[in-house]
């Protein structure tokens, strides 16, 4: 940021700090406003405020170049429990409605909705204040381009800010003018993909090397996961460190996955009654969380703790996953297959009532000797860590991971618990369907069947993908982006087509339908139709033909896998399968220019990592052909193979598998380069193949 960003900032800010108090007064907001027509359960939420609230679009941009008036841009998501704070306690204000409606044109977005515009304001906010969150409060020209943005505000704050940002509007214009285009130009450079001074080359196994120790060095060695608090999950980080453990036989980098997962699984971040984990711990030790479920988060924790079953065969991830994915069919599931978006951290408006336990409830619930052995594994005696010392249920720091599984006694109680806690006010869900977040569900679910074999896993991918095939599709074949009560809306992004890619690439891999590969193939070809930048090897965030205030290339990973990564891992995959050599050079032809970027900030790019080493290290593409492949091919697949893919049937139809069958054999062909190992009908020859060559 440049120093007059930084002056002008200050300015603004020194003088919302001088705001003196002002009258205000609730009203229970008997009307309604324009929002009540939404599609999002978060803006219908606000339907009821005294705020003349408008969705983003050309009705709201016009009225305030009309009036000259700012725009207040302000974004959160349903589960996010400070946007219904500031909901309640401020947007539910007459003093400030009236102050809002007279001088600025307010406009709700859903993040979860309008990915392109919460990462603009995000980004605005980061370079403001060095950090962000929801709720998220943008003010803009009426062009859109910001000048100011921040997160929670009280009340007080909130009309000191309205009413100083009004002055400085009429008064300094020119000033707030310059701010905005300086502002601008910052979020320009970091949404662009351009990044100045990235100069040479490294091997790409010195640069996969780097990346890992970088990784390692930032591990909690008590408590698993990042060091420090608030402490996140980051699946993508273990994804790749497995990954790389695995290929280069590392004992330790997988001791530090394993103890992390089981640190994680362990803690108060996974519900350990209902399955599922929750966003964030507030702690380094995972015990305290913020309390929201979000359906990404859980579909990209199923694929990794699906991996590390592969890879360790530990029956306590088996556990987590089969509680993880009842809690998603139990909650999280539309009756025809979609996935809801979230769970909220509150219920009668406090956060994770329906979670945390006084011991007391806990004593009187269970049986004398249920409770004397549940006491053993769980922390019942000491005062919890939740809100009023109440009790938030985690296992002992010392109970070794799958201790517990098997114990009559323990699941007794916790059936007990479970049940109890059932006839309580459930936290409300999100109940709107985004196709990017399907998409990882339904990975997770695919995943989780190769690693078990449990058929109601890939019935409910299935059922998922059919889903998204009849409710998520434009009259021009190209995806929506959301779905609720029977409406869908918003042209999708670059994740929704990327993720949904992979995960019909995984879908056939799991069925040898090939039906997916085609899906996934069309939706490749789509993608580079909407989103491809002739100047660059990657993709914009948002359709080409649609307008953007500020254009958004996503390279890095955020919490969500980057969709360039992901597209380039498909791609490469394609090629591959298909045989087709462009996409493996596309794929290549991004990675080259990805690795400077690499090298300057590792952990922002394990998805990269991910598909570095399939490139360097070289993918195996398993051809299993015959009568008998589906059941050749659940055995292949339960085993941890992070650089194989799989394609096969009854016919031979894919280049891959022409001339391969043989008539009454089902046979195995591993092959690299497209060059294949003599053909075997054991699955055991094949791994040998496999396990002893994946350099």
């Amino acid at each position: 940021m440049t120093s007059n960003i930084r002056y002008t900032l200050l300015n603004l800010l020194l003088i919302v700090a001088l705001y003196a108090c002002s009258s205000s007064e609730k009203t229970s907001g008997d009307g309604s406003n324009r929002l009540k027509d939404a599609t999002s359960p978060y803006l219908i939420g606000h339907a009821d405020n005294p705020v003349d609230w408008y969705e983003w679009g050309e009705e709201a941009l016009e009225k305030a170049r009309k009036e000259n008036k700012p725009l207040i841009i302000s974004i959160g998501y349903a589960s996010c429990h400070w946007c219904h704070v500031m909901e309640e306690e401020t947007f539910m204000d007459t003093a400030v409605a009236r102050y809002m409606n007279e001088h600025f044109v307010s406009i709700k977005v859903d993040r979860e909705e309008r990915p392109d515009l919460d990462e603009i304001y995000l980004n605005a906010a980061q370079l403001i204040n060095g950090e962000g969150g929801w709720p998220l409060n943008a003010f803009a020209l009426p062009s859109g381009k910001p000048f100011y943005a921040g997160t929670y505000f009280t009340t007080k704050q909130w009309l000191g800010m309205l009413q100083n940002i009004h002055d400085a509007y009429q008064n300094d214009f020119e000033k707030i003018r310059q701010q905005s285009e300086n502002l601008t130009a910052e979020i320009v450079k970091i949404q662009s993909g351009t990044q100045e001074n990235l100069e040479g080359q490294v091997h790409q196994k010195d640069l996969l090397e780097g990346l890992k120790d970088s990784l390692i060095q930032g591990y909690d060695r008590q408590f698993g996961g990042v060091k420090g608090a608030p402490k996140f999950p980051m699946p993508l980080h273990w994804e790749f460190l497995l990954q790389q453990a695995y290929l280069d036989k590392d004992k330790q980098v997988a001791s530090a996955v394993e103890h992390t997962l089981d640190q994680m699984a362990a803690a108060g971040i996974y519900d350990q009654l209902g399955g599922g984990f929750c966003r964030y711990a507030t702690d380094r030790a995972w015990d305290v969380p913020h309390f929201e479920k979000m359906l990404y988060d859980n579909g990209m924790l199923v694929s990794l703790y699906a991996h590390a079953f592969q890879y360790s065969q530990m029956e306590s991830y088996r556990q987590v996953l089969e509680e993880t994915l009842r809690w998603v069919a139990r909650e999280m599931t539309h009756a025809e297959g979609g996935f809801y978006s979230s769970k909220n951290a509150d219920s009668e408006g406090e956060e994770g009532k329906f979670y945390v336990w006084d011991r007391k409830a806990i004593e009187e619930a269970l049986t004398a000797e249920e409770y004397a052995v549940l006491s053993q594994y769980y922390d019942l005696q000491i005062p919890g860590k939740g809100e009023h010392g109440r009790i938030i249920l985690a296992k002992k720091k010392a109970v070794k991971p799958g201790r517990l599984e098997g114990n009559t006694l323990v699941e007794s109680a916790k059936t007990k618990l479970f049940n109890l806690r059932s006839k309580r006010i459930h936290p409300s869900t999100d109940d709107k369907i985004l196709t990017s977040w399907n998409a990882l569900m339904m990975k997770g679910y695919i995943d989780a069947y190769m690693a078990m074999g449990t058929r109601a896993y890939l019935d409910a991918a299935l059922k998922n993908a059919e889903f998204i095939e009849k409710n998520m599709r434009t009259t021009g074949g190209g995806l929506y982006r959301n779905y609720r009560k029977g409406k869908a809306g918003h042209q999708g992004f670059l994740d929704d087509y990327a993720y949904l890619a992979d995960a019909y690439l995984s879908l056939y891999q799991a069925t040898f339908d090939i039906q997916w590969l085609h899906k996934a193939e069309a939706l490749v070809e789509q993608l580079d139709a909407y989103f491809a930048d002739d100047a660059s090897p990657f993709y914009r965030f948002a359709p080409v033909q649609k307008t953007s205030l500020v254009e958004s290339v996503p390279l890095a990973d955020q919490v969500l896998p980057s969709p360039n990564a992901v597209v380039a891992r498909v791609k490469h995959q394609l090629g591959e399968l298909l045989y087709k050599e462009n996409y493996i050079l596309e794929a290549a032809e991004m990675m080259k220019a990805m690795i400077p970027r690499m090298q300057q900030g590792g952990s922002f790019y394990s998805s990269w990592a991910y598909l570095a080493n399939m490139q360097y290290r070289g993918l195996h593409a398993v051809a299993i052909v015959g009568d008998d492949a589906p059941v050749l091919q659940g055995q292949l697949q339960r085993h941890y193979l992070p650089t194989a893919i799989f394609a096969g049937g009854a016919t031979e139809n894919l280049p891959l598998l022409e001339s391969k069958y043989h008539k009454g054999q089902t046979v195995i062909y591993v092959c690299k380069n497209k060059i294949c190992k003599r053909p075997t009908t054991e699955v055991s020859d094949a791994l040998g193949i496999l396990l002893f060559n994946n350099y």
